[in-house]
């Protein structure tokens, strides 16, 4: 659905041509292809027998894609590769998908990093306008709450759950403001039902060029804990949503809080489509300039550390195969 909603359109506005797809629904992409053009495979198809192609966008459930995977592995070596998230479980499983091909020839699907209030708190932190960061929140969920993903009927299609179909993009964002280069997950807990995590209360070292800061995270389908990410300073507290465009500064004693306004030119990308468009633009710009971005996967590995690390916290066993 992702692909065909937001990625098809997107990538046709940028001049990119489908050549095939490979899905199971027929009927869905005979009336996508009649308006993008390009031609439905099976999932069975061999690779060997599809059409060269320049860029191949991976949007399928995570537990489908090893297949796929292993195929651009040694078929179509010239091709760029996008993968939505969520990419991997392990740092393992990440360093292999990151090596399939050149650094700025695989693409991560965060694209919330490309939304310009990020870039605002990014360069605030970087430059002290609120002075030193102390600390960051993230609190994602609440009771009943239904996440992008459809598999949660099957773990090995799936993944995981909350933490893993939408906690990855506040997780990935908090990483992408701080410039994270390591981490090291200090406690974790979480509540699984049938394999999937459906409520985790963590605690995180982020390193960085600003040193070393706290993260505490809630994401949940059992608690109602909100829908946003904290970033607190010496004095002020910023806290923002990645599903909307708000932008709030508290004090430190909580005795004043109101909505800050963002310069015209951080107004855009907002957390809507216009942040996906960024995201593939300046891909594909750093392929045609065969320079890495912030849009590869080799500058999320951090992202994937938290992950790993919060499941082995709390007792999930991963396969780093």
């Amino acid at each position: 659905q992702m692909a065909s909603d937001n990625h098809l359109p997107i990538l046709a506005e940028l001049g990119v041509r489908p050549v095939w797809y490979i899905d199971q629904s027929a009927e869905k992409w005979a009336t996508i292809g009649r308006h993008y053009g390009g031609r439905l495979f099976s999932p069975d198809v061999e690779f060997a027998a599809l059409p060269s192609v320049d860029l191949v966008l991976i949007s399928s459930p995570y537990g489908s894609r090893a297949r796929y995977l292993k195929d651009l592995a040694r078929l179509q070596t010239h091709c760029a590769i996008y993968i939505e998230k969520p990419i991997a479980l392990t740092s393992p499983e990440h360093g292999r998908i990151a090596a399939l091909r050149s650094d700025y020839m695989v693409a991560a699907g965060f694209n919330k990093r490309s939304i310009g209030k990020l870039q605002f708190i990014r360069e605030a932190v970087a430059n002290g306008l609120f002075g030193d960061l102390r600390r960051c929140a993230i609190y994602f969920g609440g009771v009943g709450i239904k996440t992008g993903g459809r598999y949660l009927g099957d773990l090995e299609l799936a993944g995981g759950g909350m933490l893993f179909e939408v906690g990855v993009h506040y997780i990935d964002a908090v990483n992408y403001v701080l410039t994270a280069q390591s981490c090291e997950v200090l406690n974790a807990r979480m509540i699984f039902d049938h394999g999937f995590e459906i409520h985790t209360v963590g605690e995180y070292l982020l390193t960085g060029p600003f040193g070393n800061t706290r993260c505490n995270l809630t994401a949940s389908v059992i608690a109602d804990v909100g829908n946003r990410m904290e970033f607190i300073f010496d004095h002020v507290a910023l806290s923002t949503s990645l599903f909307s465009n708000e932008l709030t500064l508290t004090s430190s004693n909580s005795q004043f809080s109101m909505p800050l306004e963002l310069p015209r030119d951080y107004q855009i990308p907002d957390t809507g489509i216009t942040s996906l468009c960024a995201h593939w633009r300046d891909f594909l710009q750093g392929i045609r300039d065969a320079k890495s971005n912030y849009t590869n996967l080799c500058n999320c590995r951090v992202t994937t550390q938290v992950i790993e690390g919060l499941y082995t916290h709390s007792g999930r066993q991963l396969c780093s195969e």
